[in-house]
């Protein structure tokens, strides 16, 4: 899903990108395949540090602590903190089972980086629009 380029940011906040996405896929005990293929389509890992490379790996295993990582996007512009919740709601719905744990998550997500839940729900119907076309 083309959005914001999430490339321009500094390592950082990539870095917490890639982590709240992980964290976020995982908030139901589980990393589906449908949801971690979202993630990779996503993740650019030769644009990172082997630091941060590393780090990532790590978290394919061991997925970061979702606070954490929106500490640091809470900092970012309107672009970036919108752009992660289209991302993030991507990633959810990739598997059709939107959970309560997940929309619990999602509801922290939104309340962190200042995103009402009216945009998050228009955020949610944007998304299944743009997944029907993919599926045509």
């Amino acid at each position: 899903m083309a959005s914001f380029d999430f490339l321009s940011l500094p390592e950082e906040q990539r870095l917490a990108f890639y982590g709240v996405l992980l964290a976020m896929a995982a908030v139901d005990g589980e990393l589906d395949a449908h949801e971690l293929g979202r993630i990779l389509e996503t993740v650019d890992l030769v644009a990172l540090s082997p630091e941060s490379r590393v780090t990532v790996r790590d978290w394919l295993r061991s997925p970061p602590e979702l606070d954490a990582c929106l500490e640091v996007l809470a900092r970012g512009h309107a672009d970036l903190r919108f752009g992660v919740v289209m991302h993030l709601t991507d990633v959810i719905l990739a598997d059709e089972d939107y959970e309560i744990t997940e929309k619990m998550a999602m509801r922290r997500v939104r309340e962190s980086l200042g995103i009402s839940r009216e945009q998050g729900l228009a955020i949610e119907e944007f998304v299944w629009e743009v997944r029907h076309i993919r599926e045509e």
